[in-house]
């Protein structure tokens, strides 16, 4: 299938990282966040047996990428077939100069299929000494999808799938916490946030939003529902889909809380427009579309991204152009664009395709992370050029892809 062009000569440029030396790895889902230093730390992800994700770090200023460690190497696996192939939660740096974050199992060779799986584990990784700790399994048989940190009182908050448990960790007393479950059926979103209270914030489907009050340590349900509108939205379930693949069409897809207006933004997982929530009032404004110009038409034919992330008063998204998952992608039909929203003016700006100075554009992205001087980061399939060697496994809709670590200076666009 051949990918076609955009009417628009706007392009984004940027710098990508290519990372297809790392033979074993197909795939990169958020496992992306910043510490204090100024590096970039993300995990790429594999579904061959008996392998597992690693971790990286990456270094702005000279652009070197080092591979730090493999899961494996770290913790145990009593089923050696299934090991920690994911990371699927963003990576945390606590007031402690500690990175967190959480692991999920991959299906072997990505094809849906039973599997007996011992449980995600949340991990910390000290940078400076480079030294790496196993904190345990958050709940027997659950991967850990969804996580988020509350920072001042060194506290971790997850979601877990099948099972759709609210589970909270305390880092300093080493202690889990099980909440008990969100929903018993449909799907939860891949992303918490949390208020300037220390309130926690996710969503499940119908459509439904709820809330970890922290004064009482209670899960509260708001009555207020993200409002979809009645678009044609179906649920992603394509040959590639099973198991606990679900991925969810009547939910958030990215949420983030902003601190200058004290409200939730976030993005709809089936229409793929931007919204509002506003915690003390229990209220939703929908907002733009924001999956690029050459969407609009048939927004349902998307599938939503977890790449929104937040610069002074500007949200930035990577909006893929139809179902991506890698060499699990489908209906894929244009490149990536870079998406911005103005939150004071209520502009939204598709500023077009990402490009970087050799022609090598990105066929799609999963997550991303913000730093502090306006780099924005993402991960995802990129091209091959001419010439170029790739990994045979890694081939989506009869293209082969790199996986790429991608950044954007977004200064010009604040």
């Amino acid at each position: 299938m051949k990918f076609g062009l955009s009417e628009q000569s706007m392009n984004v440029n940027t710098h990508i990282f290519l990372l297809s030396q790392y033979t074993e790895m197909d795939s990169a889902y958020w496992g992306l966040g910043s510490s204090s230093d100024g590096s970039i730390y993300f995990a790429l992800c594999t579904h061959q047996p008996n392998k597992s994700a690693m971790v990286f770090a990456h270094n702005p200023t000279t652009g070197i990428t080092q591979k730090l460690f493999s899961l494996a190497d770290y913790i145990s696996n009593a089923d050696t077939f299934l090991p920690q192939g994911k990371v699927h939660t963003p990576i945390f740096e606590g007031s402690d100069g500690l990175l967190y974050f959480g692991t999920h199992f991959a299906y072997p060779h990505g094809k849906p299929q039973p599997v007996t799986y011992e449980g995600g584990h949340l991990v910390s990784y000290d940078h400076k000494n480079n030294s790496i700790h196993d904190l345990g399994i958050a709940l027997a048989k659950d991967g850990i999808l969804s996580l988020t940190m509350d920072k001042e009182r060194m506290l971790l908050y997850m979601l877990t799938a099948p099972s759709f448990h609210f589970i909270a960790y305390d880092i300093g007393h080493k202690i889990y916490k099980d909440y008990g479950q969100i929903t018993q059926k449909g799907s939860i979103c891949r992303s918490l946030t949390m208020d300037n209270n220390g309130n926690v914030y996710g969503s499940y489907e119908d459509n439904k939003i709820f809330r970890f009050d922290l004064s009482t340590a209670t899960l509260e349900y708001p009555s207020v529902l993200l409002r979809a509108h009645g678009e044609k939205i179906r649920e992603w379930e394509g040959a590639s889909r099973g198991g606990v693949n679900k991925i969810g069409r009547n939910i958030w897809r990215s949420a983030l809380w902003n601190e200058s207006t004290k409200l939730i933004y976030g993005i709809h997982g089936g229409t793929s427009k931007l919204f509002e929530f506003d915690p003390k009032s229990e209220t939703i404004k929908e907002l733009d579309f924001m999956g690029a110009d050459i969407n609009k038409n048939h927004p349902e034919m998307i599938y939503p991204t977890l790449s929104l992330a937040q610069y002074k008063n500007m949200l930035f998204y990577t909006p893929d152009s139809g179902f991506f998952d890698y060499a699990r992608s489908e209906k894929m039909k244009e490149h990536a664009h870079l998406v911005s929203y103005d939150i004071l003016k209520f502009e939204q700006i598709d500023r077009g395709e990402i490009i970087d100075a050799s022609g090598r554009r990105v066929y799609g992205v999963a997550g991303s992370v913000m730093d502090l001087h306006g780099r924005y980061y993402l991960l995802g399939a990129v091209e091959v050029l001419k010439n170029e060697a790739y990994n045979r496994q890694n081939i989506l809709q009869k293209k082969p892809f790199h996986l790429g670590l991608i950044e954007i200076d977004i200064n010009e666009y604040v």
